[in-house]
């Protein structure tokens, strides 16, 4: 990895679900061109545990143990994506803040999590949700359940609009990413729009369409689909990401982090979601936000 070069960063615990996002990591980075770092948050000097060597137990110890996860991982990206570029860094802290301290460089974050209960399932403070607050970078989150792809190669967008002070800046890093994927995985673009059952959103509907036009005109290879259902937006959202390489969603509104957190709508989009979810923020133009849930 070159200094100052863009890198895809993904945590790991060692757990299967870790596994599967290294996986999908070093296949996106070698997509992207660019050298994938691999961190593991080693939480047992902050608990004044020792990590030395057991006496005479070659490869013993804690700190042997989490270097041995980072070479796993490793090893698992390169059988996932000969010819990555990969490095790992064992980070003294838990995973967010291990993350956090990586992520400066990083054009994409990427990490694990189980296939949750639908009621039970959303823990908040995990290191999903956290991460989609405090990330300075889009938040990819890999389950362990995936649906049978489709053929042609999907990805699913989720808009809410621009009734906020984020719907414009929201929907235009949505669009910005979701155009970039789609266009990186020679994939169609669906684009989804709901109503939510309460008939046309006029004005706000139109200029949904309009941005998705803008982005168009600026990846003319991708084949976009633009979708208005009259469903709620997690109904609408599972079934069109059904078999999808990639669900993106904002940090922001129905399809964003305030959902995750609050409402059982996006909660079961997030959590229930057949494929990778991606979440993506609008730039906070100060760096204020971050730099705040950094410190706290």
């Amino acid at each position: 990895m070159h200094l100052g070069e863009t890198y895809v960063l993904a945590g790991t615990d060692g757990s299967p679900q870790a596994g599967h996002a290294v996986e999908w990591a070093a296949i996106e980075a070698v997509r992207r061109d660019q050298p994938l770092r691999i961190v593991h948050g080693f939480i047992w000097p902050l608990l004044h545990v020792s990590t030395a060597p057991v006496p005479g137990i070659e490869r013993s110890g804690l700190r042997a143990a989490a270097e041995d996860v980072l070479l796993a991982a490793e090893a698992r990206a390169r059988a996932a994506a000969p010819g990555v570029r990969v490095s790992s860094a064992l980070v003294v802290g838990g995973p967010v803040p291990a993350l956090l301290a990586e992520a400066g460089g990083a054009g994409l974050l990427v990490v694990g999590s189980r296939r949750l209960d639908p009621v039970t399932g959303l823990i908040v403070g995990s290191v999903g949700v956290e991460l989609a607050a405090t990330a300075p970078c889009p938040l990819v989150v890999v389950t362990d359940v995936a649906d049978a792809r489709q053929s042609p190669p999907a990805v699913v967008a989720g808009i809410d609009g621009f009734d906020s002070e984020h719907g414009p800046a929201q929907a235009a890093a949505i669009l910005d990413f979701a155009f970039d994927a789609a266009e990186r995985r020679h994939a169609r673009l669906i684009v989804v729009h709901c109503t939510g059952g309460h008939g046309s959103a006029g004005a706000e509907e139109a200029a949904v369409w309009s941005a998705v036009d803008e982005w168009s005109d600026k990846h003319p290879a991708v084949d976009v689909e633009s979708i208005t259902e009259p469903a709620t937006p997690a109904t609408a959202l599972l079934t069109h990401a059904a078999g999808a390489d990639l669900l993106v969603l904002g940090a922001h509104g129905w399809g964003g982090l305030a959902g995750i957190l609050h409402h059982s709508v996006s909660r079961r989009a997030f959590w229930r979601a057949p494929c990778p979810v991606a979440i993506v923020r609008a730039p906070d133009p100060t760096g204020d936000h971050v730099i705040r849930r950094r410190q706290s």
